[in-house]
């Protein structure tokens, strides 16, 4: 069976807009050689609601395993 990775939102301490953290399932983390590298990106919106609408898309792509190819 196959890990199960996540993706969550996040807005840092001193920032306006949201960013997604998740591990990406195929990328290898450089320190322990690997996958699942823990990838933070930004989501470039202020609205709560559209950018949980995103971490939940991108749950929909973690999900499925036809992507980690």
């Amino acid at each position: 069976m196959s890990k199960f990775y996540t993706a969550n939102l996040s807005k840092t301490q001193g920032r306006l807009s949201y960013s997604i953290i998740f591990r990406h399932p195929v990328r290898k983390d450089r320190n322990t050689g690997k996958p699942g590298l823990r990838v933070r990106a930004g989501l470039g919106t202020k609205d709560e609601k559209e950018a949980s609408k995103l971490v939940d898309q991108m749950n929909c792509l973690l999900e499925d395993h036809n992507y980690w190819t």
